[in-house]
């Protein structure tokens, strides 16, 4: 679990590992958001598989929370981190990003909604199914196998990072080049 309670400028997060099991997506999102509102917080699930490391979720909600304080893309905070998480500004390319019905491996982020108290969401949680003793460490960007070709195929997809630029920073440099796509989003935002 990661926190950032140091940022007097935005909100705080908390960042922690878990895994849930959905049944109806649409559902499960606005039980979410019920949750969120009641307890405080802005909470976003991210499928784990399609995260870098906890530097790029760090990354992708320090950004979202600056542009939201601007001029944001999204109409929700939740969007806004997906969006920079993805490393666009299309909503048809964060699905990935996002829970799926079934089985799935996330972090959970909760934002400190600014001006409201916070309470704690984790019992709330739990009778939402979330379950937090998910074995992973959320520090670990070797979740997955580094030889793992679906994997860095869609990483270079979707953050257009080149085989070239793999070669010349190494495979072990991945997370610094999808936070620095995550970066650029802000830039040309």
């Amino acid at each position: 679990m990661t926190n950032n309670h140091d940022n007097k400028k935005h909100p705080s997060y908390t960042i922690a590992p878990c895994s849930v099991y959905i049944e109806n997506v649409p559902v499960f999102l606005k039980e979410l958001s019920r949750i969120g509102l009641k307890t405080g917080y802005h909470i976003v699930l991210v499928r784990t598989y399609y995260i870098a490391g906890l530097r790029h979720i760090e990354t992708a909600i320090t950004h979202a929370l600056r542009s939201f304080s601007t001029k944001p893309i999204a109409k929700s905070l939740e969007v806004e981190v997906l969006l920079f998480t993805a490393a666009t500004r299309q909503t048809g390319q964060i699905h990935a990003f996002g829970v799926q019905k079934g089985e799935n491996m996330c972090y959970i982020c909760l934002i400190s909604r600014l001006g409201e108290t916070q309470s704690q969401p984790f019992g709330l949680l739990k009778e939402l199914q979330v379950d937090f003793d998910t074995v992973m460490d959320p520090h670990d960007t070797t979740n997955y196998a580094e030889n793992d070709e679906i994997r860095l195929s869609f990483f270079k997809e979707q953050f257009n990072i080149t085989s070239e630029e793999l070669t010349v920073m190494g495979k072990d440099k991945l997370e610094d080049l999808v936070c620095e796509r995550v970066a650029l989003l802000f830039l040309t935002k």
